[in-house]
């Protein structure tokens, strides 16, 4: 997928999950603490797979009709990805060794 194409896939996930968090409907709100666990994910880790950026882009949150098939979808991921996959994520990102690399260029005049 070229560059572009991935930043909005990002971009409208980013937007699906913020509008299920500022307007949950009554179904979706025990789902709140994952779609946010969805969202720092995506903001601060990109640990989601384009496959799983493409799936919850794809969630209709406004359209009435097809909230039955979004509680769905982020019943499945939930499921699929674990309730707390975002604690395994943050526990995976302290264990990896930072390195600081310093170049010098010997340049003559």
């Amino acid at each position: 997928m070229e560059y572009g194409g991935a930043r909005s896939l990002e971009a409208k996930a980013i937007n699906n999950l913020k509008t299920l968090c500022k307007k949950p409907w009554e179904e979706i709100k025990p789902q709140k603490n994952f779609i946010k666990a969805l969202l720092d994910d995506i903001l601060n880790y990109g640990s989601l797979s384009d496959y799983t950026l493409r799936r919850i882009s794809n969630l209709e949150t406004t359209n009435e009709s097809k909230r039955k098939e979004t509680e769905q979808e982020i019943a499945a991921l939930r499921n699929e990805l674990g309730e707390d996959y975002m604690l395994n994520e943050k526990t995976k990102q302290k264990l990896i060794k930072k390195e600081i690399i310093i170049a010098i260029e010997n340049q003559k005049s």
